[in-house]
């Protein structure tokens, strides 16, 4: 996680099944934060910034999140108080589902 200005606003990184496994609450002013830590690659993560008070990163701030190297997430000055990202290679994708049509369909034209 690397952010540039913060106030009032945490992260937590949660392993789906697990729990919080890591929160932080950020340094406020002009201030650059990192933190770097080693996962288990076969986990699901679940990533959540939140800001008390719906006005994070102002003024420029922003953040971007690292997993193995590949930029998984970013943004700044959002005005809700969470934002939230899922990542891992043990998380399950879902791929949309084929729904039956209502009546057969010709194939034979």
């Amino acid at each position: 996680l690397e952010t540039y200005y913060s106030g009032l606003l945490e992260w937590i990184l949660f392993q789906v099944g697990v729990g919080q496994i890591e929160s932080a609450n950020l340094p406020e002013g002009n201030a650059f934060y990192e933190k770097e830590l080693c996962l288990d690659p076969s986990g699901c993560y679940r990533f959540e910034l939140e800001h008390y008070y719906g006005n994070a990163l102002g003024d420029g701030g922003s953040y971007r999140i690292f997993y193995d190297d590949n930029l998984i997430g970013s943004g700044g000055g959002f005005s809700g108080t969470l934002e939230s990202i899922q990542f891992g290679n043990g998380c399950t994708s879902f791929s949309p589902s084929i729904l039956p049509t209502s009546s057969p369909i010709d194939t034979s034209t």
